[in-house]
């Protein structure tokens, strides 16, 4: 018995993702606070390796930057001279904080040598490169180093500065605004593609470095999650089809594309309902204060900012939700978990040096600075089935990875938008279990085989029923415009041997099952995909048409 001739069985045929030009608009949230010096230039140094990932996908990508700082100048008094809360944003803004780390240099413990002021210079460097005539600023790559310690550190230097040489930084050190190039605010893989369509990694890595160049004067309550909710948001998206004369992020998010978001911070999330007030003895220690205080505390509950996040996805995209298994990718590089469970002083705090119990400590401090525990980032990622680093067993947190080199881990992060192998494919012919009698193969005339749903990697519980192999079919076929060209179809060697244009599929062929395996649907008790075996699948496929011809019980 063959499944074409089986009077209980129904043929389906099912188109299938190959992959060219997967769309996703990712969304990078860079902490501005005044210790991320050092963390936004491993950003700029790992984007290119980020992207040189991508571009092997040919992956239709959108590009934004947001903060987190979530307050006006009205509240951080003017020192901000960029940011706004939720916008994306594509000025450079190289200014130093307070901070001795975007000054000095830092040896393995964290501690600045006050000797090396490299982390400056590459800030001025980089602020250079985004100008539109660098020529014109190569005077700045140069500064008199003790003029520059004395306007950025003097009172540490004041002995060897006269009285005027702490004034502004930017006034002799930096381009003003008016020179930066003009980068937009989304940057859309098109934009960047060459004369044969490839992706000058370069160019983009450029105008990324650039962008993301955020700063360190933003608010020090570090809001990421809730600025990723608002950057998401109809109020700055304006919806799929959103003006941007109206609406600072419109543009950014597609209705047909998935969404990414990746956290870049030194510091838990601290996104509060607007009752904290920076200048609290405490400090940033107030949010971990607030955070033990449970529901009577003032910080946002975590699932309501994620479930806001998704429904403002779905709103800007003009659909009627989202599906965090399938449309959501969301990742993170934060400090390691440490937890700090002290209740608040019943005045209020008093001082790190008399009183070093009542701050929180840092959970590492390396060459590339210091961090705290980012568990708020964890938490929020764990229901997204494609995240990085993956959730721990139940509630253990997972590593944080701030205070490293970000290249293999922004290595991994782009692994996460690589396209799909297919569509989920469910209710194949099924068969009662192991050793039921399936139909033969239609093609070849092996018997088939009654095998059980394969589990997919994130599976915690069994697989439900099974199926018979001959059951599913994957076919490729030619296009439209081009069904008389078996080569092409021929040069992929996924072909089962004898049924390249055969009668029935004259502008196709079989795919040997040697080159995929079937791996259980995400978020699903059965059905299966086509997970192909080759890396380049997605080059080797494109522009070609892939079909899964399944059979299902009628019931008869």
């Amino acid at each position: 018995m063959q499944l074409t001739q089986s009077s209980s069985a129904i043929e389906f045929i099912q188109p299938q993702t190959v992959g060219e030009n997967e769309k996703f608009d990712i969304l990078w949230m860079i902490d501005n606070s005044g210790s991320m010096c050092q963390e936004q230039t491993l950003l700029r140094n790992g984007f290119a390796n980020f992207i040189e990932i991508l571009k092997s996908t040919n992956a239709d990508f959108h590009i934004g930057v947001t903060t987190t700082h979530m307050v006006d100048s009205s509240v951080d008094f003017g020192t901000e001279p960029v940011a706004r809360p939720g916008h994306l944003q594509s000025t450079p803004q190289p200014l130093p904080g307070y901070d001795d780390s975007c000054f000095y240099a830092l040896d393995e413990d964290g501690i600045p040598d006050y000797n090396d002021m490299q982390p400056i210079l590459n800030s001025i460097a980089t602020a250079v490169s985004c100008t539109t005539n660098p020529s014109e600023w190569e005077h700045l790559l140069n500064p008199n180093i003790a003029d520059l310690r004395c306007a950025v550190d003097y009172e540490r230097w004041e002995e060897s500065c006269s009285s005027g040489d702490d004034a502004p930084v930017d006034v002799d050190f930096f381009p003003p605004t008016s020179a930066y190039r003009a980068i937009p605010k989304v940057l859309r893989a098109d934009d960047y593609r060459d004369a044969q369509g490839q992706i000058e990694t370069a160019r983009l890595a450029a105008d990324f470095g650039c962008m993301s160049l955020v700063g360190v004067r933003g608010y020090g309550f570090e809001q990421g999650l809730a600025a990723v909710t608002r950057a998401l948001s109809p109020e700055l998206t304006g919806g799929p089809e959103g003006d941007p004369a109206e609406f600072p992020n419109a543009g950014f998010l597609r209705p047909d594309a998935r969404t990414g978001v990746i956290f870049i911070s030194d510091e838990n999330d601290c996104s509060h309902n607007g009752s904290l007030d920076y200048g609290s003895q405490c400090m940033v220690s107030e949010c971990t204060y607030q955070e033990n205080l449970g529901e009577d505390g003032a910080l946002l509950n975590i699932d309501t900012l994620r479930d806001e996040m998704l429904a403002n996805i779905a709103a800007s995209r003009g659909l009627s939700s989202v599906d965090p298994e399938f449309d959501v990718i969301v990742a993170s590089i934060h400090g390691n978990y440490k937890r700090f469970d002290s209740p608040r002083p019943a005045d209020n705090c008093t001082s790190p040096a008399e009183n070093p119990e009542q701050f929180i400590e840092r959970s590492c401090a390396s060459v590339n600075g210091e961090a705290f525990s980012g568990h708020r980032y964890d938490q929020f990622m764990r229901v997204f089935k494609e995240s990085y680093p993956k959730s721990g067993a139940d509630d253990a947190p997972v590593s944080g990875l701030i205070c490293g080199d970000f290249t293999g881990a922004l290595e991994d992060i782009a692994e996460l938008f690589k396209p799909s192998a297919s569509k989920c494919i469910d209710d194949i012919y099924t068969c009662d279990g192991p050793g039921a009698a399936c139909p033969s193969n239609p093609n070849t005339g092996a018997a088939g085989t009654c095998m059980a749903y394969p589990p997919h990697p994130a599976d915690t519980e069994p697989r439900v029923g099974y199926f018979c192999d001959t059951g599913l079919q994957v076919r490729l076929r030619l296009p439209a415009d081009d069904s008389a060209n078996l080569a092409r179809l021929e040069s992929t060697q996924y072909c089962l041997e004898g049924t390249l244009g055969m009668p029935t599929l004259p502008d196709g062929c079989i795919v040997d099952p040697a080159h995929y395996v079937l791996t259980g649907c995400p978020g699903a008790s059965s059905g299966v995909f086509v997970d192909w075996n080759d890396e380049q699948w997605f080059n080797i496929l494109a522009g070609l048409q892939v079909e899964a011809r399944y059979a299902q019980m009628t019931g008869n």
